[in-house]
């Protein structure tokens, strides 16, 4: 239920040719055409135009209890019937908006247009009452923007957001309107809603409104940034701050109250820690903005080792392991999850990486290189052994690559006539063996044990 209604009431605002008004139209609600009040649009139209019954969401009141001012006032109501929508059945919040109210078709989403308007109130101020539909827990709003159309793009100037509760009396709430920029506005958009969130709210919930209207303009000279608030970013990532555009206005960015060197633009990348502001200068006029903090977080170290260096292409699959920290992901030829295999990565060095991200957001990685050689030569491994050998042919020197099981274990070369030719401990995982010496021919290696037991044999060519 809750995705349905934050779909159908997220508004897209279209441009409005109406005149423009220094106070809100028909804020007293008092002009009124059929269901609708003079200039305001509603939920209603939305569910009659798809050939539902009006649900009476919005009404006008003329009961004197529920009347602030005036003989009339604006009811909205969570509907006490559920109606079928987009295939589900669903309780709607009675919503009055500013302007007209009409369903697009494409893209199954109201479209309101507001009204033209082009001063910066300083306040908005209204009265209300409000039931609550469960017992104080619902709440209704009232939500203001004033926006600047730039092409099909609608420029937020100011806002405000103005809960309503419960109360059995008229209460008056005044809101100051917070500005984004020093811009002038050219449109209005009021939203009345009997359930504030969007999210259905509760069955009978009901605000009553009467008396909208703007206290005072915004004169003064301001200086805006934005992002504003908090914000955290990751190592080696910047966060781009934008001031407020004006002609002839002049920028200095500052962090912790002291100016940044060389940041003058209107345009500023933030890429340490610290409390951002902007001061903008106007003429004779000057001030700085709120400010925005912003945490730099570190990356998280990652570690990836102890993994075979050298196996043959014929070689089982290899699980993965020696990454930290734990939970993240290996990746490059031949990986599968967690897994190696040496026929699938194919012959040459391959790069497995390990990537990992932390609560921040923040991603670092590390790698490793296994070498898949083709093992051809080896004729015969007595147990879980990686070894290779190569070149093969060879001429002055080859190398025997295996893995820690075989440390302390020896090689033997020797001829076809079973001569030894050659003898060398197994000290590390990569062993040269020196054929300096060797005639052209074919020659037997094995690796034995301290028991003298065999545990790799194979043939090696010398080619002189």
């Amino acid at each position: 239920m809750k995705k349905t209604i934050l779909s159908i009431f997220t508004f897209a605002m279209v441009g409005s040719a109406a005149i423009a008004q220094t106070q809100i139209p028909n804020g007293g609600f008092e002009n009124w055409t059929g269901a609708n009040p003079v200039g305001w649009g509603s939920s209603d139209a939305i569910i009659t135009s798809l050939g539902q019954a009006d649900p009476g969401g919005v009404e006008k009141e003329t009961t004197p209890a529920y009347v602030f001012a005036g003989t009339n006032s604006l009811r909205c109501k969570t509907d006490s019937v559920t109606i079928q929508l987009a295939g589900q059945s669903i309780l709607l919040p009675g919503v009055a908006s500013l302007g007209n109210l009409t369903l697009n078709l494409q893209t199954f989403n109201p479209e309101i247009t507001g009204a033209s308007y082009t001063d910066r109130p300083d306040s908005i101020q209204f009265a209300y009452r409000y039931t609550s539909g469960n017992a104080g827990l619902d709440t209704g709003a009232v939500f203001i923007r004033l926006t600047k159309w730039v092409v099909d793009t609608a420029i937020l100037v100011g806002s405000a957001f103005v809960p309503v509760t419960n109360t059995n009396t008229f209460l008056v709430a005044k809101a100051k309107i917070e500005y984004q920029t020093m811009q002038t506005p050219d449109t209005l958009y009021i939203q009345i809603l009997s359930s504030g969130s969007f999210s259905g709210g509760y069955k009978g919930s009901t605000v009553w409104a009467d008396d909208l209207q703007f206290k005072g303009l915004d004169t003064a000279f301001r200086a805006y940034m934005g992002p504003l608030g908090t914000a955290g970013i990751c190592q080696g990532e910047g966060l781009e701050l934008t001031g407020d555009a004006g002609t002839g206005y002049s920028y200095r960015w500052l962090n912790n109250n002291v100016a940044v060197p060389g940041a003058t633009s209107q345009l500023f990348t933030a890429t340490t820690s610290g409390t951002y502001s902007l001061e903008i200068t106007n003429g004779s006029k000057v001030d700085t903005s709120a400010t925005l903090g912003l945490v730099v977080n570190p990356l998280p170290t990652v570690t990836l080792s102890g993994n075979p260096d050298t196996v043959c292409s014929s070689a089982a699959v290899i699980a993965l392991g020696g990454a930290s920290p734990n939970n993240g992901t290996f990746s490059g030829p031949g990986v599968t999850g967690n897994d190696f295999n040496p026929a699938t990565a194919g012959v040459g060095n391959k790069t497995v990486t390990y990537d990992f991200t932390d609560a921040n957001g923040c991603s670092s990685s590390a790698t490793e290189v296994i070498t898949v050689r083709v093992c051809a030569s080896i004729e015969n491994i007595s147990g879980n052994f990686n070894v290779s050998l190569y070149p093969n042919p060879a001429k002055d020197l080859f190398t025997i690559t295996s893995d820690d099981q075989l440390k302390g274990a020896e090689i033997i070369v020797m001829d076809v006539m079973g001569k030894v030719v050659a003898k060398q401990s197994i000290e590390s995982n990569t062993t040269n063996i020196n054929a300096s010496t060797f005639a052209t021919g074919n020659y037997i290696f094995k690796i034995v044990n301290k028991e003298n037991k065999t545990l790799v044999n194979g043939k090696v060519a010398i080619q002189k």
